[in-house]
């Protein structure tokens, strides 16, 4: 294994082997200067700052229609996510990549609605450490980098 050093300040962004069409964050991230690892093996989230139980993640979605998934079809395993997490102690923030806004959102792809989802999400927050935040797609690499370097 090789181990990477960053300067004093700099942050090394540890990227999940399952996180997949993110060239543009990475894209950003070069633009940057911003070291970020090939893809490993996290064991929640798609973005952290330590490989190991990391304390604070960013699970990304790529569209609301996205999301609709994990919190419909695919509940469990989203879930069983948000349980390792809290278990480590960490927080996952949820990085959207859509700006509409969540209770006006429909697609014909889903029977989930925006507010079914809301509700979903709102129920979530309570249970397990997770936060959910919007952005255009260009914005990613960027706010990723925020929210990992708090």
């Amino acid at each position: 294994m090789v181990k990477v050093c960053c300067k004093k300040g700099e942050i090394m962004i540890f990227i999940d082997s399952r996180e997949k069409e993110n060239l543009h964050i990475r894209s950003y991230f070069d633009e940057v200067g911003q070291l970020y690892s090939p893809p490993v093996a996290l064991k929640y989230g798609d973005y952290a700052t330590e490989r190991t139980s990391p304390k604070l993640v960013i699970e990304r979605k790529k569209s609301w229609l996205e999301l609709s998934g994990n919190l419909g079809k695919h509940h469990e395993r989203f879930r069983n996510e948000l349980l390792r997490a809290r278990d480590c102690e960490a927080r996952v923030i949820v990085l959207v990549e859509e700006t509409t806004p969540i209770w006006e959102w429909k697609s014909k792809r889903t029977k989930m609605t925006g507010c079914q989802m809301k509700k979903i999400m709102d129920t979530m927050s309570a249970k397990y450490p997770v936060e959910w935040v919007q952005c255009e797609p260009y914005e990613s690499g960027e706010k990723i980098i925020e929210i990992l370097g708090e």
